[in-house]
């Protein structure tokens, strides 16, 4: 079997399946090491695409023949990762349990490979939202890695970079944040700053910060990475792209939104030199372009890019794989800010059906379809049925995932509107000042968040019998919001109506 763009993380060109089966085959048998079945010799990467589930199915079927149990159960390893890519999270999960006791009854509980296991056992679980769970093995691992070989040595922080990307999804980023700088401080020690290894962890310190808002920080990050790997690896290597994504990124949590068009663009001209469209980076630069689009208020410009993604991941993807949902959450978005609601609702609940039977447990992608959804009927009127829903997710979501997640922050205000419109003035009032103060905080006060809310605010005082207040505030932030967003952006419309609602024309 001839595969295409099988290796290089999607460099054009093909190779024959039957020669690295061969070369796996003969690796194994002289060196009794696996690598060659997951690990491309030519560019020492790991095989992506068709060619990863072939060499996975080959392998399996190999050992199968051979009834070696300890060589079958590392062979179902790399089945159950390839499980997980494609999107059977559950099937990944289960068949990593059964590898995981496997290893452990062959080669004992604190060997490397049951070990190793252990912690990709913890990211299937991870993956179907089961958080806790996937905590309690990173731990104990850390534990027993710790004893073994002490804080600094690079198999303990390799468990710890693990652990910190779990504390990250539970939305205890300042612990996160606290592991991820002692993962980048070893790392640097060990392999150099700007060492492949190295520079992934710091870009994970980049995203601990983004989540707490603290973008200032993450763009100094992925202003070092980008550069590093630049400088080390060229500026058309898939990781310098890739981090030049994450960088534009940042830019769009600072709300340079002109910046992050102009360097996204860039960057996409060098993937599609080098990568299909569907190849997953090319598909993550779109969106990102995309968002960017949605945050500068150009919808009709973002909603058709989005729906290019859905279409090249409905031919790519089984129905029911968990990255067709966020992208049908970004479509109701646009649908929204256009006006459409009606529309938006009905994807929004295809989406969030969709992540139901994707996730087990409740996870962030989940609270976030379910806000969008609450949001959505607001705009309709609906407000019974969204506050009875609000009331339940606002602090189900500061418990589960935290109160500096961008959806907690969006289920906030959207509750303290919609109790506001119900006439619960002083609870409504008393939870949209407390979020207000604390974007202003984070963010600062002419932060397009930070505006948004004070909108809401606005409004509820104005309802609260504090009209002149209310009012002002309003005022106050219609100003702002047309020095920083374009005239059709959905917040602008928002304050506009909410003047309106007291009989105040807006001022020009």
């Amino acid at each position: 079997v001839v595969q295409k763009g099988c290796c290089c993380r999607g460099d054009a060109g093909a190779v024959h399946i039957a020669c690295l089966v061969q070369l796996a085959t003969h690796t194994t048998e002289s060196t009794g090491g696996f690598n060659a079945w997951e690990w491309c010799p030519t560019c020492n990467e790991i095989y992506t695409g068709g060619a990863r589930t072939a060499m996975a199915d080959a392998w399996l079927a190999r050992t199968e023949a051979r009834e070696d149990e300890l060589e079958l159960f590392y062979a179902q390893g790399c089945q159950s990762r390839v499980l997980a890519l494609s999107g059977q999270y559950t099937e990944a999960a289960t068949l990593s349990e059964a590898v995981y006791e496997g290893k452990k009854r062959l080669l004992g509980e604190w060997s490397l490979g049951t070990v190793n296991e252990a912690i990709e056992l913890s990211h299937a679980y991870g993956l179907l939202g089961r958080h806790a769970e996937a905590e309690a093995i990173q731990t104990r691992v850390l534990q027993h890695t710790r004893e073994k070989h002490g804080d600094n040595a690079l198999a303990t922080v390799r468990v710890m970079r693990s652990l910190a990307g779990t504390l990250c999804s539970l939305g205890r980023d300042a612990e996160s944040e606290k592991l991820q700088r002692h993962t980048l401080d070893v790392q640097t020690q060990h392999l150099g700053e700007d060492h492949p290894e190295t520079l992934y962890c710091a870009g994970n310190l980049g995203v601990a910060y983004s989540r707490q808002s603290k973008y200032t920080e993450a763009l100094a990050i992925y202003e070092r990475i980008h550069a590093a790997s630049k400088r080390v690896n060229g500026p058309d290597h898939p990781d310098t792209l890739d981090y030049g994504r994450a960088l534009a990124d940042s830019y769009i949590d600072l709300e340079r939104y002109t910046e992050a068009q102009a360097l996204l663009e860039s960057v996409l001209a060098l993937y599609s030199r080098k990568f299909p469209d569907e190849h997953p980076s090319v598909q993550k630069g779109w969106t990102a372009l995309a968002r960017a689009q949605v945050c500068s208020g150009e919808y009709t410009k973002a909603e058709p890019l989005y729906r290019k993604v859905l279409a090249i991941q409905q031919k790519r993807l089984p129905k029911d794989h968990p990255h067709l949902f966020p992208t049908l959450l970004c479509i109701a978005d646009c649908l929204h800010f256009q006006r459409q609601h009606a529309a938006a609702e009905d994807v929004t609940r295809e989406a969030l059906a969709g992540l139901h039977r994707a996730f087990d447990h409740d996870h962030s992608h989940i609270f976030a379809a379910q806000v969008i959804l609450d949001e959505i009927l607001i705009a309709q009127g609906k407000f019974e049925a969204a506050a009875a829903d609000l009331r339940v997710l606002h602090p189900k979501m500061q418990a589960s995932v935290g109160p500096q997640f961008v959806y907690t922050v969006h289920a906030a205000w959207a509750l303290g509107d919609v109790e506001s419109l119900l006439g619960n003035h002083p609870a409504a009032i008393e939870l949209l000042e407390e979020t207000h103060r604390t974007e202003i905080a984070a963010r600062g006060p002419a932060a397009i968040m930070t505006l948004r809310i004070a909108s809401v605010l606005g409004a509820a005082l104005a309802r609260g019998g504090r009209k002149e207040e209310g009012v002002a505030l309003l005022e106050r932030t219609i100003a702002q919001q047309r020095k920083r967003l374009l005239p059709n952006h959905v917040d602008i419309w928002r304050t506009v109506e909410r003047l309106k609602e007291f009989d105040v024309p807006p001022k020009s």
